[in-house]
């Protein structure tokens, strides 16, 4: 099977063991879900990005980038490129446990 450069290919397989310990654990990807959908808007802030101006500055913030992160609506495209593999793995993660309990 052809996988392109072997530095790839660990590459990912590493992301995978650091995020969900190769399909075993759903509450790793949980953990980064929510670290990513707290900083992510931490950063853009911090970087003088363009976030939506509100008056209750915490709040709208994450739940934009909660929003983002679920695939909900599109306003940090960044956030939404890392929640598709963390969702993926953590489907993966509760598939094999289901899939187990039979």
């Amino acid at each position: 099977m052809f996988y392109g450069s072997r530095g790839t290919f660990l590459f990912w397989v590493s992301i995978n063991t650091h995020v969900c310990l190769y399909g075993e654990s759903y509450v790793r990807p949980a953990i980064w879900a929510i670290i990513v959908v707290i900083s992510y808007p931490m950063l853009m802030w911090l970087f003088d990005a363009a976030l939506p101006q509100s008056d209750n500055f915490p709040y709208a913030y994450i739940r934009t980038s909660a929003a983002s992160f679920y695939q909900i609506n599109s306003t940090y495209i960044g956030e939404r490129l890392l929640g598709i593999p963390i969702l993926g793995l953590t489907f993966i993660a509760l598939k094999r446990k289901f899939e187990r309990k039979k």
